[in-house]
């Protein structure tokens, strides 16, 4: 290994350096709050060739990434209201079948679903109303029926978005005669609702459930999430010179053996799931 040159103090042994996984930034490996976003676009761009041999062997994995690539949980009210309405009626559908169906906490989430349905009648607007308010408003009518509020600005409220997760998240597992389509509609509600170490651990329970579809979707995340990584470990190390681990290689006890622990350890904290502490 080439001797690092110091320039500067060195920092003692008795000095203990605290980073954020945000410091891997500069380096192009990714945070959580994009990375949904960020293994869509590999898997459809750099990284096609692995995603492609993984969903062949795993054969029909039941996941679209291109679901999950935005901020998704301050998107499920325009989901639910906008291109995702079909999931409203399963999910009310379903909760209809939970053993307890009358217990406050199913009540209370089938009350805001319901509530979503009512909103979504309502904002839809019939093709004689848009064209009078065109003639009002003086813009050409492309005869499309539209909608009174634009739904891409709706958002829950946190608190709003974190009940519904954790009642769908229990009643999954409550519900023993779910269709097909209403389990597809917890889990998609689920995973938009989900960060990517959550939504692993969720899928993890398909070993002990003997839920295949989750030990597929399991596989597919886990393996092209391995394959991401290394591309952009391999990508970030023309950018160590801008990176702050340069700094610690150079005032860090030990010098450039510092900054390989340095680097190996955030590598595990990145890839074990740890939420960035930094930006």
């Amino acid at each position: 290994m080439p001797e690092v040159r110091q320039s500067g103090p060195q920092a003692g042994r008795d000095v203990l350096f605290v980073l954020g996984a945000g410091v891997d930034r500069v380096l192009g490996l990714p945070l959580l709050n994009t990375l949904f976003r960020d293994l869509s676009e590999f898997a459809r761009g750099a990284g096609k060739a692995v995603n492609d041999a993984v969903r062949n062997h795993a054969k029909r994995v039941p996941i679209d990434l291109q679901a999950y690539s935005g901020d998704e949980a301050e998107n499920l009210g325009q989901k639910l209201l906008g291109s995702h309405t079909h999931l409203l009626p399963r999910i009310l559908a379903a909760l209809d079948k939970h053993p307890d169906a009358r217990s406050e906490n199913i009540t209370a989430i089938k009350s805001i679903m319901t509530r979503l349905s009512t909103m979504k009648s309502v904002n839809d607007l019939d093709e004689p109303l848009v064209a009078q308010l065109s003639r009002i408003a003086g813009e050409p009518d492309g005869g499309v029926v539209d909608t009174l509020l634009d739904t891409k600005h709706i958002a829950f409220r946190p608190k709003i978005r974190q009940a519904i997760k954790n009642v769908l998240s229990q009643a999954s597992g409550e519900i023993q005669n779910l269709t097909r389509e209403e389990r597809d509609a917890f889990a998609e509600i689920i995973a938009i609702l989900s960060n990517f170490e959550e939504l692993l651990g969720n899928l993890f329970t398909g070993f002990f459930t003997k839920h295949i579809p989750d030990q597929k979707k399991y596989f597919y995340l886990a393996w092209l999430f391995w394959a991401y990584i290394r591309y952009r470990e391999d990508a970030g190390r023309r950018h160590r010179e801008q990176s702050f681990y340069k700094t610690l290689s150079e005032v860090g006890p030990g010098g450039g053996h510092h900054h390989i622990q340095l680097h190996r350890f955030f590598l595990r904290q990145c890839t074990s799931g740890e939420r960035p502490l930094s930006r």
